[in-house]
């Protein structure tokens, strides 16, 4: 017959038996958790494909063109170079970057920076600010321009910064800066060539 005694320490035992087992799965969970949980440091330090280059300008504009190349090359145009910085280049303008592709047609250049890559190319670092603004005599000959623009049915053709740019980004005069992708309309070409005949002593850039 079991005495009160031994019920009493029969269940005392088992008692701590259950607390160390749930001890150990505690603590093995715990560790697991542990060995498997990213360190904060971990995640804040990753850099993915769209993250900014370090380094120089240089550095910068080669490895976006290099991810620009590579989004034409996988959105139909497969022999879509990579990138070459010119020589003796002097970054100004905030298209400046598509200069990297210099031997690619602008009609295919175009077709990748507003289609398939347009988000690419929006993320093209801005040339550095290394320009002087232009003398009080070039930004005469500029304003005389866009008068001369708005003349020729370009109504809307908008007068220099003072800077020396031509707020003409995301307008259908966009095409009418050096580094543009795209090609400007038969009409804007056409008022362009009409005003540049004596225009020729600054370069337009569009920003």
């Amino acid at each position: 017959m079991t005495t009160p005694r031994l019920v009493r320490a029969t269940t005392v035992l088992l008692a701590a038996a259950m607390l160390a087992i749930a001890g150990c799965t505690s603590n093995a969970a715990g560790s697991a958790a542990s060995a498997n949980r990213v360190p904060a440091t971990s995640a804040s330090t990753a850099t993915g494909p769209g993250s900014s280059a370090s380094g120089s300008f240089q550095d910068q504009v080669m490895a976006w063109g290099r991810r620009f190349a590579a989004c034409a090359r996988s959105n139909g145009s497969p022999n879509f170079p990579d990138p070459v910085y010119p020589d003796n280049a002097q970054p100004s303008g905030a298209l400046w970057g598509f200069s990297l592709f210099a031997t690619v047609d602008k009609t295919a250049l175009g077709r990748a920076a507003n289609g398939a890559c347009a988000d690419v190319a929006r993320q093209m670092p801005p040339a550095p600010d290394s320009n002087p603004p232009p003398s009080a005599a070039t930004l005469v000959s500029m304003r005389q321009y866009a008068q001369c623009m708005r003349q020729h049915g370009m109504s809307d053709f908008p007068d220099p910064k003072a800077d020396g740019t031509f707020p003409i980004l995301n307008t259908r005069y966009a095409g009418l800066s050096d580094q543009s992708p795209e090609h400007p309309s038969n009409a804007v070409a056409d008022a362009d060539h009409a005003c540049r005949r004596d225009q020729d002593d600054w370069a337009m850039q569009a920003s």
